[in-house]
């Protein structure tokens, strides 16, 4: 297996359409985005999040591979990643990419009762529906409200940052599994089951190399270490 090709290949794709995703909501070096149209912001999702999947398997293979062939990070005063992000020009800092999948939620694990007193009497009173017809109810979303769009250009620069340099992110990675190996090994960079923004019918050009970078990084894990 060519490794370099197909990590060149895939990178070249994902910076394309990243392209398009800047364009598409006017983002630019050093000027962020301060609100977006909800359903913009969708549609920037829709290739965000298969892409940033896709990036996590090319760095994992790159970060295999360079293990296998002995390479050893440095320990002390070594960070996984930069505190406060990574610094430009004109003072404002990109977050460092996430190295390591979300985990899914599920909601008969992960949620939490509200705390207080059950089953509390209800006490009404003889003005309480006209107090509930003078409050007015909460407007329902709709695809042209404006939302705070600074994490979702944060999360595009990040993801624009580490394609430019994939070996530093591999390095950052194998930084990351040396400092806490058993903690690295009980949260894998790549979760169980399918990636985040897997789409098991997609037709997307982006849905294309999240699958064949997937199973790029599955590949390049199930290789015997020759070394």
């Amino acid at each position: 297996m060519d490794l370099d090709l197909y990590i060149n290949r895939n990178r070249t794709i994902l910076l394309r359409i990243l392209g398009v995703l800047f364009a598409s909501i006017g983002l630019v070096e050093g000027k962020r985005v301060a609100v977006l149209p909800r359903f913009m912001r969708s549609h920037v999702l829709h290739y965000l999040r298969p892409a940033e999947s896709a990036l996590r398997r090319l760095i994992l293979a790159v970060a295999t591979e360079l293990e296998r062939k002995g390479y050893v990070p440095p320990m002390r005063g070594q960070r996984a990643a930069p505190a406060l992000g990574i610094k430009r020009g004109d003072g404002t800092r990109i977050p460092a990419f996430a190295l390591i999948d979300p985990r899914p939620w599920f909601w008969w694990i992960g949620s939490k009762r509200r705390a207080g007193v059950k089953n509390a009497p209800s006490i009404g009173f003889f003005d309480s529906h006209e107090r509930r017809a003078a409050t007015e109810p909460k407007p329902e979303a709709t695809p042209s409200d404006s939302i705070d769009a600074e994490r979702l250009c944060n999360r595009m620069l990040s993801l624009k940052t580490a394609l430019d340099d994939i070996p530093k992110q591999a390095k950052r990675m194998l930084r990351l599994k040396a400092r806490d190996r058993k903690k690295f090994n009980r949260k894998s960079p790549v979760r169980p089951g399918w990636p985040p923004g897997w789409r098991q019918n997609g037709r997307d050009e982006i849905d294309e190399v999240l699958r064949d970078c997937h199973r790029l990084a599955l590949d390049v894990i199930a290789q015997p270490d020759t070394s």
